[in-house]
């Protein structure tokens, strides 16, 4: 078995309790890999983390919000294909849709940074 890919939770890698093995629904002789799958608690550790960010963005100014969401963009176009490839083996989706998918988020992202929504 390849390697399992762990959570990102609060900062942190996390294994689960079980894992599971993702196939492209398009080529199922194509297997993406073999994730772990969490429980409750570290979900529960995920969503406190989220309440915190939400706060700290708050409390940052404006123009630090809109330099982070355009720097996110800028990064989104650069490697676009990385997760578009990535979408479109898990969605089983063509590649061309996929890369639109994440062009889109980097122009809603630059719309939030724009319109002070971020």
């Amino acid at each position: 078995m390849s390697e399992i890919g762990q959570n990102f939770i609060a900062g942190s890698w996390h294994n689960g309790h079980t894992n599971v093995e993702k196939i492209n629904p398009s080529d199922i002789e194509d297997v993406i890999g073999h994730y772990a799958q969490v429980d409750c608690a570290p979900l529960d550790t995920a969503l406190e983390a989220a309440r915190r960010a939400r706060r700290n963005r708050i409390t940052t100014g404006l123009e630090a919000c809109q330099k982070i969401l355009r720097s996110i963009g800028k990064e989104l176009i650069a490697r676009r294909f990385g997760p578009g490839t990535l979408l479109s083996r898990e969605e089983g989706k063509p590649l061309a849709g996929e890369v639109g998918e994440v062009l889109r988020a980097r122009q809603f992202l630059t719309y939030l940074a724009a319109s002070n929504a971020g």
